[in-house]
């Protein structure tokens, strides 16, 4: 599997994202699939990428059907969802809600697939913005969660067996 990644952070991080568009993930996109074909891997990555959870990102999508595989953080928060009045009406189940972070692995052909129909500029903006969950959507289903406490878990208890 080949994977192209994409740095959405750093030092000079405005600048780029300022430059960032739509059309510099169509070319990842076209330059991942002329190395490797559609089953490539778009990396979309905001530092620090720790390699662990990089690794079983890109283990996930390899081993499974999916189109892409989100970090994602275990909703901690309360939510409350409201009637169109603004009236709570109810406490929300959060036992599967997670905020989608860092890193965002996609298969090639399934990225190229979501941004062919959508409005470039909106694209980028929504990335340059810090919108983790735009390309998500454009994707729709077979995207996989993984959830950064595991990661973090995994990582912790190999320490722990090699410290």
């Amino acid at each position: 599997m080949i994977a192209v990644g994409l740095l959405l952070a750093g030092p000079d991080r405005a600048a780029r994202l300022e430059r960032l568009t739509a059309a510099d993930l169509h070319t990842a996109v076209d330059e991942a699939i002329a190395a490797g074909g559609p089953e490539s891997a778009i990396v979309l990555y905001d530092p620090p990428a720790d390699a662990d959870l990089l690794a079983q990102g890109l283990a996930i999508l390899r081993d499974t059907g999916c189109a892409a595989v989100v970090a994602a953080a275990p909703q901690t928060d309360t939510l409350k969802l409201a009637t169109p009045a603004g009236f709570i009406e109810r406490t929300v189940e959060r036992s599967h809600a997670y905020e989608l972070r860092s890193p965002q692995i996609y298969r090639a052909g399934a990225l190229r697939a979501a941004l062919n129909g959508t409005a470039p500029e909106a694209v980028g903006q929504a990335i340059r913005d810090g919108d983790h969950a735009v390309l998500p959507g454009l994707v729709g289903g077979g995207v996989r969660v993984l959830p950064l406490q595991s990661a973090a878990s995994s990582a912790s208890a190999r320490a722990r067996s090699t410290g």
